[in-house]
């Protein structure tokens, strides 16, 4: 089920506990990057709210660019989003977009995210 606020809070802490100690933190920092644009591309985010408090709690142990990273790549999931509703909003009020089946877009940032351009 659902995970509340105290556990998750409590696994945050130990994840940045843990990773304080890891000598080679570029291993992880690739696999959570990669997990996170799975999880945002899948639409499989527990919550945004989480994300951003791991990406906020990974700022002390982790470099700058690579936070920035992260939430860049939280940006480009709400912007597209936001494309994505205006462009349903659009299409739904035109003629010849009622049998149009739906579809999905994402804008990602170039070297943003764990794909290759």
């Amino acid at each position: 089920g659902p995970v509340g606020e105290e556990e998750a809070d409590r696994v945050l802490s130990l994840v940045v506990t843990t990773l304080r100690y890891l000598l080679d933190k570029d291993v992880f920092q690739s696999h959570y990057a990669k997990l996170l644009a799975k999880r945002l591309v899948n639409d499989t985010l527990a919550s945004r709210q989480s994300e951003e408090a791991m990406i906020q709690a990974l700022k002390t142990p982790c470099t700058p660019d690579f936070t920035a990273r992260l939430s860049r790549m939280l940006t480009d999931k709400s912007l597209s989003e936001d494309l994505d509703s205006h462009y349903e909003k659009q299409r739904s009020g035109t003629v010849g977009g009622k049998g149009v089946p739906p579809h999905r877009v994402m804008v990602l940032t170039t070297g943003t995210w764990p794909y290759p351009a």
